[in-house]
This record gives structure tokens, sequence and C-alpha cells, in this order.
């Protein structure tokens, strides 16, 4: 395993010291394999679309995310499995057990919907 530069270690710091990004990381670590269309991902962690792009770019920055498109829509998931049975260890640890659940733990069916406009 290759030594990771204190460059590239600062940044995926940086990356994970958001609690948005924390928030978006949680979201996608629900279904790792499948990972999550834009759209789902706003609905889910309730940010406003240009904050999304901006935490999801320094996501992507740091290599903890990728972007898959497919056609007309974008699915984002993390890099590997590996990455994410560390986050999802690290937040366990960080956490602990009796943490409060969050939006992105709920089914999506659950969350809050935007209102659907008449017509």
């Amino acid at each position: 395993m290759s030594e990771i530069s204190p460059v590239k270690l600062a940044k995926c710091a940086n990356a994970l010291a958001h609690p948005r990004r924390v928030l978006v990381l949680r979201t996608l670590l629900a279904d790792p394999a499948n990972g999550e269309t834009f759209g789902r991902l706003a609905i889910a962690t309730g940010l406003a679309e240009t904050s999304l792009i901006h935490h999801l770019r320094v996501l992507q920055d740091c290599g903890a995310v990728q972007r898959i498109p497919r056609g007309a829509y974008s699915e984002y998931r993390l890099t590997s499995a590996q990455l994410s049975a560390a986050l999802a260890a690290a937040l366990r640890e960080l956490t602990g057990p009796t943490a409060p659940s969050t939006m992105a733990h709920r089914p999506l069916a659950a969350r809050k919907q935007p209102p659907r406009l008449a017509g």
C-alpha cells in the first residue's frame, strides 16, 4: 500500500470536515452499491441544488465520491467498497450506537417530499 501525501491527506480531511458533506456521505452509505441520483440526494439531504453541487464537487476532488453519467441523469456513489466500509466504521465509532437517526437513515418514501405543483 502506497503512502498518501500530506497534501492529499489534508484535502481529504478537509472534505470530511463539513457537516453537510458528512450528511451526503451518510446518505450514500445507506446504499453504497447503487448510489443515488442527484435529485434523490437533494431530497434525502434537504440541501439546495447549488449547495449540493458544491459539496459533491469537494467530495469528488478528494476521491471519495464518483459521478457516473446515466444518460439524462447522473448517479453518485462512494468510490470503493473499502471506502464505504471504512466510513461506516468511522461514523459508528465516532457517533456511537445510540446516535440520533438522520434523514439519510429513513426510507426514501418516508422522507419529506417537495410539494407537487398543480397542473
